[in-house]
């Protein structure tokens, strides 16, 4: 109603009002409009009470939705980058340390995952490799020394079986030699003969 009160106040405000609700539980709003810099009247609105909770509470529920969203795509994008990151390098960095405990020396971890892990990786490869290069050290070390020891056993066997001056077979060759000769004649089951001569 122009007439009233709030109507009034509005017309002489240069500023938005609200009135409180009333008994048939509605809101007045006002509004100053102006036209080029002008006054140009004033827009007075009647709002249920109903209503204004109503639109309250579809904007409290976006907002509400939005903020989940939000919330939901942020724990998305954080979720990829620790993936990307940190869960997928140090997956790798497990199934590599797997691998070389399994003996195999070759394979290699990703350097290039970036941060700590990425230089983790990049020891981890580094001690590898001097592992790697140890082992093949000690690897020709052992063939060395096994040709020096299978040669030395050969040179044994051969002073174990012969005399140190004459060079001629010693008493355990012949009792070797006659073994074998025993064991022989009895898969064959042939005669044999043994002849024994004593030289000075």
């Amino acid at each position: 109603r122009p007439d009233s009160q709030f109507a009034l106040r509005a017309r002489r405000s240069s500023r938005s009002l609200i009135s409180g609700r009333d008994a048939h539980d509605v809101w007045r709003v006002a509004v100053p409009m102006y036209s080029g810099g002008r006054r140009a009247g004033t827009l007075i609105a009647l709002l249920s009470s109903d209503v204004v909770q109503r639109r309250v509470q579809e904007r409290l529920t976006r907002v509400a939705v939005g903020a989940f969203l939000i919330a939901l795509i942020g724990l998305v994008v954080s979720w990829l980058a620790l993936s990307r990151f940190v869960v997928w390098p140090l997956r790798d960095l497990f199934r590599t340390a797997a691998k070389w405990r399994r003996g195999d020396m070759t394979v290699r971890a990703d350097e290039n995952a970036g941060g700590e892990v990425g230089v983790l990786a990049e020891v981890r490869n580094d001690a590898m490799e001097a592992i790697a290069a140890h082992r093949e050290e000690l690897a020709a070390e052992v063939a060395r020394q096994t040709a020096e020891l299978t040669e030395a056993n050969a040179k044994l066997e051969k002073l174990a079986r012969t005399d140190g001056l004459t060079g001629l077979y010693n008493h355990r060759h012949f009792q070797e030699r006659l073994r074998q000769e025993i064991d022989r004649q009895e898969r064959s089951r042939r005669p044999f003969a043994l002849v024994m001569s004593d030289v000075d």
